[in-house]
């Protein structure tokens, strides 16, 4: 059992997910300090600290078996290792890592402000769209001798099918405020995906002022990683007149 390493920031809302089912044996989540039982099948534990319960839930298609551990207004002391277990056995297990607002300000880089959330987003791929793709990703901060980054993307995960592994990185994550994340087709499954469009319409009416060349109201920007190129297109619509409405 390999454990899935998660970094999120403090104030954020997460969910944890379980990705086997089960209608026999309740599903129980597990957590810090020390593998203490958060929930078993839809109760919270009552055992929990009074701020700690309330901010516990459980998510996901009950009716089909599956049990999400959501944590609202996630805080540092919330960091560690949990674990979701079907009677003796771990299913999967994730460290957790809380960054506070002085650890997310730490360094050369500014804190990252979301602006794009109201926008529309499309892909011309995505990972697992037509199997499941199992990848790893490259970390330095921990020791992968110990805890492993690897697991599935899957577009059909959570479709209440059993051998639907692994989770969904659509391309709505990207802008969706949350710590999941979008992720590109590996290039293994062919050349073709060494080269991927994103295109972020942020639906802005601006103002065309003749004075100032046409290119100052376009944005675009290429973002390269080692496996894949991502284009990003950024549009907004142009006006003969000045208006504050967004669309």
């Amino acid at each position: 059992m390999f454990v899935i390493g998660l970094e999120v920031n403090e104030g954020e809302t997460v969910t944890l997910t379980c990705p086997r089912r089960s209608r026999g044996l309740p599903i129980v989540w597990q957590g810090p300090p020390n593998f203490q039982q958060y929930t078993r099948g839809l109760i919270v534990n009552v055992d929990l600290p009074a701020d700690q319960r309330s901010r516990v839930s459980l998510s996901g298609n009950h009716n089909e078996g599956y049990y999400n551990l959501h944590i609202d207004r996630i805080k540092k002391s919330d960091s560690g290792r949990y674990r979701c277990r079907i009677g003796s056995r771990t299913i999967r297990s994730i460290n957790v890592k809380v960054k506070t607002q002085a650890e997310q300000n730490q360094g050369l880089f500014p804190y990252i402000l979301n602006l794009a959330t109201r926008a529309r987003i499309t892909a011309n791929a995505s990972c697992g769209e037509d199997r499941p793709e199992y990848f790893c990703k490259l970390v330095e901060h921990v020791d992968l001798q110990q805890i492993s980054h690897c697991d599935y993307c899957n577009a059909r995960a959570g479709a209440g099918r059993l051998e639907e592994i692994g989770d969904r990185h659509p391309i709505s994550n990207a802008i969706d405020g949350s710590n999941k994340w979008w992720q590109s087709p590996s290039i293994s499954k062919g050349w073709e995906y060494n080269h991927v469009t994103i295109t972020l319409d942020l639906g802005l009416i601006t103002s065309l002022d003749p004075t100032i060349p046409a290119e100052i109201h376009k944005a675009s920007r290429v973002m390269c990683d080692r496996e894949t190129q991502t284009e990003l297109n950024i549009k907004t619509f142009m006006s003969d007149k000045f208006s504050s409405s967004t669309d």
